[in-house]
């Protein structure tokens, strides 16, 4: 028995000394037999030593390893969009009737209602039924500038702090495709479910909200065109539009138009361009090289930066990238993805996704914003974007991949279930990420190493249909086509 810094390290050796034993290799050989090695007579306290140094080295690579791994986890920890763990498979928190996702707050899932139509309220955490609604309701802003961008970016279903359900009881489903009539139309509070506001307002043609309130054009049972505009916040109507002119029988040349000061209805011969803030007719608002220049849409990532996109005069997009902080900003051409999910593994470098190409291919690039040259380029690749570990993660209708991001080289990919793919954000926790991958005519749930793509486990899909959105709490929700199932470690 050793003592060594107040830790106790027994040593048995057991010498056999026994005659029929063969200790020499010679001899052994020499009697036709392989040669048995035998532990060296030295002295009991130099084993007791080896044994010690070899104890104490494992645990130091157990504890590099431990720190490597406590390191990995507090680089996560400051990463927004992860999951929970999916270290191990995934179990059902909670399973309730619904379809398509609208968005989530804190503590509800609101959702379509499998059977009654209108939206439900489920909470979050246990799933039970929060509140239900019904009619036709959509997302809306209540505040600030809701004019339509011009480019849709979606980081997640997540409502901002001014956001409501704007739900109407009659949005004109079996009518013609331009019918207007008037509705109720109610203004909720996604928390709550509670009315904030109820007005009447026309339902069936086309609205869009505009800096805090809802404008709608149409026409009405005469055929003419019927438009106007109320307050998300008060319900107070701003203005109200009726025409003269009756409409002939709609035909390929029909629709809507929208810009940042007008607003238009087109049917046959018909034609209507209405001011978004009085009302009144207007010319078509075309645009000069100017106005083009001028538009833009910003978008506040989660680290501090932030994506401004403008309309090149080209008919492509440039996108200038703010830093944060006030940093100088720099613009590239084409669209830089907003990452789901970034932990900085890729320092001064963007993705950038090309759809005006040649020859149609859309072309996905790495952009150095000190040169705003691309380190490497690939092709026929789109989809939601990430960045973890060194590696550029696209998720796409077709298949998942992961590009090196040093050099461009394809490290991994697998193919995805169709359904599965709805744009939104990847679900990773930094180390894995979650597909819904097929198998022949089978869809699993998989998940695979970032970098590798090993597959670490998959589980029968949860319900069928399923697509997979990350929530805010780590959760992640499996939309199917008749139910919702929420899951966690």
């Amino acid at each position: 028995m050793q003592r060594s810094s107040d830790r106790f390290v027994e040593v048995e050796l057991v010498e056999d000394d026994a005659d029929d034993e063969v200790t020499d290799p010679g001899r052994a050989q020499d009697e036709g037999r392989a040669p048995r090695w035998t532990m060296p007579h030295l002295p009991r306290e130099f084993w007791a030593t080896v044994v010690v140094a070899l104890a104490v080295g494992a645990s130091g690579v157990a504890v590099g390893r431990l720190g490597v791994e406590r390191m990995r986890s507090a680089e996560l920890a400051g990463v927004d969009g992860l999951s929970a763990s999916l270290a191990e498979p995934l179990r059902e928190a909670w399973r309730a009737p619904g379809t398509g996702l609208v968005t989530t707050t804190d503590d509800v899932v609101v959702h379509w209602s499998a059977d009654t139509g209108g939206v439900v309220a489920t909470d979050l955490d246990d799933g039970a039924t929060r509140y239900s609604v019904p009619g036709s309701c959509r997302l809306v802003p209540t505040d600030g500038d809701g004019a339509p961008p011009f480019v849709s970016v979606r980081l997640a279903y997540r409502a901002g702090p001014q956001d409501a359900l704007l739900c109407l009881d009659d949005d004109g489903a079996g009518g013609g495709p331009f019918d207007a009539r008037e509705t109720t139309a109610r203004v909720v509070d996604l928390a709550t479910g509670e009315t904030r506001q109820t007005f009447a307002m026309l339902a069936g043609g086309s609205w869009i909200v505009v800096a805090g309130d809802v404008v709608s054009v149409g026409l009405d049972h005469d055929g003419r065109a019927v438009a106007g505009r109320w307050s998300l916040t008060t319900g107070e109507r701003r203005w109200a539009y009726q025409g003269t002119e009756v409409a002939p029988r709609p035909s390929d040349g029909s629709g809507f138009t929208t810009s940042e000061r007008t607003i238009g209805l087109e049917v046959g011969g018909l034609s209507v361009t209405l001011d978004l803030e009085t009302g009144a007719e207007t010319e078509p608002d075309v645009l000069d090289d100017d106005d083009i220049e001028a538009m833009s849409q910003r978008v506040d990532l989660p680290d501090g930066r932030s994506l401004e996109y403008h309309l090149a005069l080209s008919g492509g997009v440039r996108t200038t990238v703010h830093p944060p902080g006030g940093g100088e900003p720099v613009t590239v051409d084409g669209f830089v993805l907003a990452p789901s999910v970034d932990d900085g593994s890729v320092p001064d470098a963007v993705t950038v996704q090309d759809f005006d190409t040649r020859g149609g291919t859309p072309e996905l690039s790495l952009v150095d914003l000190a040169t705003g040259e691309p380190r490497w380029t690939v092709t026929d690749v789109h989809g939601t974007g990430g960045v973890l570990s060194g590696v550029v993660l696209m998720a796409g209708p077709e298949r998942i991949t992961a590009f090196d991001a040093g050099t461009g080289e394809l490290r991994w990919e697998s193919p995805v279930d169709d359904l599965s793919f709805t744009g939104s954000d990847l679900v990773t926790d930094g180390r894995r990420v979650l597909v819904l991958e097929r198998k022949g005519a089978d869809v699993e749930l998989v998940a695979r190493d970032v970098r590798t793509g090993e597959r670490e486990w998959a589980s029968q899909v949860p319900t069928p249909g399923a697509a997979l959105v990350p929530l805010p709490d780590g959760t992640v929700l499996a939309v199917g086509s008749s139910e919702l199932v929420a899951l966690r470690p």
